[in-house]
């Protein structure tokens, strides 16, 4: 009886347990942090569905020995995911293999189920996570470590080069401020974004979850002659403290507003709360503002979370702007940062402590934990106490401009702290003492920015047009430019004198060892007669190139060499007569040359060289002297620009010390000459365009023909947009010249008026207003306008009349609108938005050609497709009868080429692809692929589309030569061929409406509906632009002026509408007599004689 009782009782007990394990593992997994959550699940349902494939007796219990195998059939050979950048498209299948790091993730999931197992007595197996498991891994990182090795993956990943340096990171700040006119609001806030990153070495989930709560500010005594206020940041939130343990992190104001982490601050708060329309926290209760994030997302609620997305695109937005490149984006401020602050000398220590990487007990709850040699240091600071000093500091703001900043501030003052209604509240009395604080921050600040950056909308809040404002920034103004002298440097001042000194006696010290050396040296180079390998003419150093430069009157008589970095002096006489032991003098100074001179030559010193140094252009030294330098630095340095230009190359490239090395080998020397900073190279280009200019700009004005414009924008790879003014002209030879004029950075809107304000000053740069020929733009609206806005400043344009259309751009809008449809633009602007699955629909909507780009981004996106692909291929012949093993050519980019390319490249592998659409089984059960499979109907049309963009696509290459190259004056590529092409192009079209048309009437078998669209929209647009053509007699006359089509051409082509062929003959009469009046005007010709060339011309028209 008494057994059967204790065995009830173990059994309440153990159900008791097991029912307490599972209340306490539900508490601990409903309080898990989401991501850990996300993270774990996913895995440990993976792991769950590989237990139930493989039938285990005892399901998903884990053990050594299953993790084991999980790992390697399921996990480690794993491809990624496609949608991962890290997977794109050509991609050898090694390198997509997850790394030893993800698989590692897997191990810590599958070990967290096991824990959860083990707690509710469902598992009594040891720990998975043995020796076995642990070597595994271990094999893995080598196989990584090996991979990345073969496949030379980028070392500089991790390092000092992965990121941005001190100066890049202020540039960062300089581009936000400059762009800033637009998306004010945005730009701060990532400038914000950016400093915090910085100077607190905070992640960027942890800026994202951050909240003005979570910031106040503390007065640190003693710091220096400025009073000091650092930021103080506090969380209980982040990565790796997922347990609510307190994190502090302090900066200090910096020395430079561009890059102060208070200034960037302040002014994105002005933005939100005083020229936005996000209210003013209140700070009655703590519901009402504690959520109130410190960096908002995009809507209008101010307690929405800033997303990842859009903090990255911004942060990557920022980098293009200054053309820095990071591999990190969002959190590339806690590795750069913390580099940065390494190679400012401080201490590992002080980096670990304001990066929270070292928070142990006493840290957390006794100490402030804020390394203040890292705070000063990172704000430019001195690391020493007593250094603190903000010369800008120096003013207070007047009252009346400080209330003008948040107002609604002002009725929290003396609202909190001890004695006040509600003394308890330290965060609001710390938050609201920062905004006191920030208020003259913000004025301080200004007053040196708003110089800067003028344009910036931030300066639009009525504090800064106050009278008062004015007065105050002059007062600082002067402030800061009085005499800066710390009272920590009084014990420097004072020890000047005796260092002095000392450094005296050193030199004296020197020099006497320095003669030593020489005449001994010099003794010793008369009596040997040994050879110096490798002796050379010296180079001079880059700075002194183009430059007046001394020159001893010594080298008259002789050469300047040099050996192993050592100078010597050659003479030309000794060295004529083969005196080889007295002709090779040391140069380190000319004394030994000039006594040698006197001894031995009898030559003295000219009378008008008082000082033993004549002034000697460098430029014109070798010609002087032909001993002296032979080698020419000057016509070298050209070159060298010359080639970068060339060949396109960066500044870096340029620079880089293996294009020195090249450029040196043999000839050591030349490392002098050549520049190792990109910054030196750019300001040479800069120095040489500026040298050029004047002889461009006589070309340009002694053109004999008036000066025709192309004007076109262009955007570089770190997205700066340029406009380049290219100038056609005939020069005072006679022969056909094209230049770039001009190539101003585009900054504001892309307006008529915008391009206009670009274009003028090029054109009166070059003095050309009154020979402007026309213009050759895009098909843009804009470009009308802009040639409207420059007529009021050049009255010789005609907008209308000297407007000429780009045929290339003309010809890509038709065949655009041919392939696409109507609505190119729309389409094409939702495809760059669209997700991968949203692109596949849209591409749907295009008929055969959608169908046909599907197909072959999905057949390039996998290796493994590819590969069965060119199988297909091995055992097919092409449409031709030919054999080829290749890959299909994808379509893409602004230009409709590479559509015709993909469709010719499909027709000839048809046979492959016919094949591997017929043996394609769907993965996953997903059959989806097979509605992009191409029908018979499907190539018919593709045959009719390549057929109809033959013509368009030779058209396009012919009209791609250049008119005024070489043996191609008035050829391939002149005006003369654009209403010829049109015509061309638009007989084409009209043929195969005509077609469309006689097939719907005769009820015939109807070509392709889509096809059939395609030809209409494309006759439209062609059609369109033909009439466009009207409006400018510069198509027609220069077809009439051709030797070999005269105005017959029209005669032939419009022989039924007389009333075209009227008009034609007025309209180019009148163009001729406008020019023609103009030129006989400026050259004086009789009137007679105008009157005879005049008839003579115009009786062919």
């Amino acid at each position: 009886m008494r057994v059967a009782q204790r065995m009830r009782q173990n059994a309440m007990n153990e159900a008791e347990l097991r029912a307490n394990a599972q209340t306490i593992l539900s508490t601990i997994h409903q309080s898990r942090p989401k991501t850990t959550t996300s993270a774990y699940g996913p895995k440990q349902e993976e792991f769950d569905q590989f237990c139930q494939r493989k039938q285990y007796s005892d399901g998903a219990t884990v053990t050594e020995e299953k993790l084991l195998l999980f790992l390697v059939d399921e996990v480690a050979g794993r491809p990624l995911r496609v949608r991962s950048r890290k997977a794109a498209a050509g991609t050898p299948q090694d390198e997509t293999r997850l790394a030893w790091r993800s698989v590692r993730t897997y191990v810590t999931a599958i070990t967290d189920l096991y824990r959860t197992q083990k707690a509710l007595g469902m598992n009594t197996h040891p720990s998975p996570r043995e020796d076995n498991v642990r070597e595994y891994l271990k094999s893995l990182q080598r196989r990584d470590a090996q991979r990345d090795k073969e496949n030379y993956a980028d070392k500089g990943r991790d390092t000092l080069l992965d990121g941005y340096s001190e100066s890049e990171f202020e540039r960062v700040c300089h581009e936000l401020w400059v762009h800033s006119a637009t998306s004010t609001e945005c730009h701060f806030r990532t400038l914000v974004d950016l400093l915090f990153g910085h100077y607190l070495l905070t992640r960027g989930g942890d800026r994202r979850v951050a909240e003005i709560s979570d910031l106040f500010t503390f007065e640190f005594a003693g710091e220096g002659s400025t009073r000091c206020m650092p930021l103080i940041f506090t969380t209980r939130a982040g990565k790796q403290n997922q347990h609510g343990r307190l994190e502090t992190a302090g900066a200090y104001r910096n020395r430079n507003p561009l890059i102060c982490i208070l200034g960037g601050l302040s002014f994105y708060l002005l933005c939100r709360w005083d020229l936005g329309s996000e209210p003013f926290p209140d700070f009655s209760r703590r519901s009402a503002w504690y959520d109130i994030r410190l960096i908002k997302g995009n809507g209008t609620d101010r307690t929405a979370a800033f997303s990842y997305n859009s903090q990255r695109d911004w942060v990557v937005k920022a980098f293009a702007y200054a053309g820095v490149t990071s591999q990190k984006k969002t959190h590339v401020g806690r590795s750069s940062g913390a580099r940065t602050a390494e190679l400012k000398g401080i201490s590992e220590d002080q980096i670990r402590r304001a990066g929270r990487w070292n928070q142990e007990q006493m840290v957390g709850c006794y100490l402030n934990s804020l390394p203040r040699k890292f705070m000063r240091t990172m704000a430019g600071h001195p690391p020493q106490i007593g250094c603190f000093e903000i010369r800008r500091a120096g003013v207070t703001p007047p009252e009346v401009l400080l209330s003008m900043i948040w107002p609604e501030l002002d009725r929290w003052r003396g609202r909190f702290g001890p004695g006040t209604e509600q003394e308890n509240d330290l965060a609001a009395m710390g938050s609201t003492n920062l905004l006191f604080y920030l208020r003259e921050v913000v004025l301080q600040d200004s007053v040196i920015l708003m110089k800067k950056y003028p344009g910036s909308p931030v300066w639009n809040h009525p504090v800064f047009r106050h009278p008062a404002y004015a007065s105050f920034a002059q007062q600082l103004s002067d402030f800061i430019l009085e005499e800066e002298r710390p009272s920590q440097l009084a014990v420097l001042v004072q020890a000047m004198p005796v260092l002095a000194d000392y450094l005296q006696s050193v030199d004296a010290r020197n020099e006497a060892r320095t003669s030593q050396l020489r005449t001994e040296l010099t003794e010793q180079l008369r009596a040997t007669e040994e050879r110096l390998a490798g002796i050379q003419y010296r180079i001079r150093d880059k700075r002194n190139v183009g430059r007046r430069v001394k020159v001893s009157w010594i080298y008259s008589y002789g050469a300047e060499l040099e050996h192993s970095n050592d100078k010597y002096f050659l003479c030309a006489d000794c060295h004529t007569k083969k005196r080889y032991t007295s002709q090779l003098f040391a140069a380190e100074s000319t004394t030994a040359a000039i006594q040698h001179l006197l001894e031995f030559h009898k030559i003295k010193r000219p009378s008008n060289s008082t000082t033993g140094d004549d002034d000697i252009d460098a430029t014109n030294a070798a010609e002087v002297f032909q001993l002296i330098m032979p080698f020419n630095e000057d016509e070298y340095k050209q070159k060298l620009i010359d080639w970068a230009i060339k060949l396109r190359l960066s500044y870096r490239e340029v620079t880089d010390e293996s294009t020195t090395d090249l450029l040196t080998y043999g000839k050591p020397p030349l490392a002098r000459l050549l520049p190792t900073h990109h910054s030196t190279l750019s300001r040479w280009m800069k120095d040489s365009m500026a040298a050029r200019l004047p002889f461009i700009i006589e070309l340009v004005q002694s053109a004999l023909s008036r000066i025709n414009l192309s004007i076109d924008g262009w955007r570089a790879h770190n997205r700066r947009e340029y406009i380049a003014v290219c100038g056609h002209f005939v020069d005072g030879q006679g022969h056909p010249r094209t230049l770039l004029l001009g190539f101003p950075r585009r900054y504001g809107g892309h307006t008529g008026d915008d391009l206009a304000a670009l274009v003028k000053p090029v054109i009166l740069q070059y003095g050309i207003g009154e020979k402007l020929g026309s213009f050759v733009m895009d098909n843009a609206d804009d470009n009308d306008k802009c040639l409207e806005v420059l007529q009021r400043s050049f009255s010789s344009i005609d907008p209308e009349a000297d407007r000429i259309r780009c045929i290339g751009h003309i010809i890509n809008l038709v065949v655009k609108a041919l392939l696409y449809g109507e609505g190119v633009s729309a389409w094409e602007k939702n495809l760059i938005e669209a997700s991968e699955e949203q692109r596949v629909a849209l591409w749907t909507l295009k008929g055969v050609i959608g169908k046909l780009h599907n197909l072959v981004v999905y057949i390039n996106r996998n290796d493994a497709r590819r590969e069965q692909l060119r199988a297909r291929m091995r055992v097919t012949k092409t449409s031709d009868g030919t054999l080829f093993v290749g890959v299909l050519l994808s379509d893409g980019g602004i230009r409709w080429n590479a559509t015709f390319y993909m469709i010719e490249r499909a027709l000839k592998c048809r046979p492959a692809i016919d094949l591997y659409q017929a043996q394609w089984k769907p993965p996953d059960r997903n059959d989806k692929h097979k509605n992009d499979f191409l029908t018979e109907a499907d190539w018919h049309e593709l045959e009719l589309f390549y057929r109809l963009l033959q013509p368009f696509e030779r058209l396009t290459k012919r009209l791609q030569c250049r008119a005024d190259g070489e043996g191609n004056e008035g050829g391939q590529g002149s005006v003369w061929q654009v209403l010829y092409a049109m015509d061309f192009l638009l007989t084409k079209l009209e043929n195969v409406k005509d077609e469309i048309h006689a097939m719907d009437a005769d009820n015939e078998d109807e070509l392709p509906p889509y096809y059939s669209a395609g030809v209409l929209a494309a006759w439209s647009k062609i059609n369109t632009y033909y009439e466009l053509t009207d409006r400018s007699p510069i198509y027609r006359m220069a077809i009439a002026l051709h030797p070999a089509y005269q105005f017959e051409y029209f005669r032939a082509k419009w022989w039924k509408r007389e009333d075209w062929i009227r008009t034609a003959q007025k309209e180019l009469t009148a163009y001729y007599d406008r020019f023609a009046a103009v030129t006989v005007a400026a050259d004086h010709v009789d009137p007679g004689l105008q009157t005879n060339k005049s008839n003579q011309i115009r009786g062919p028209i």
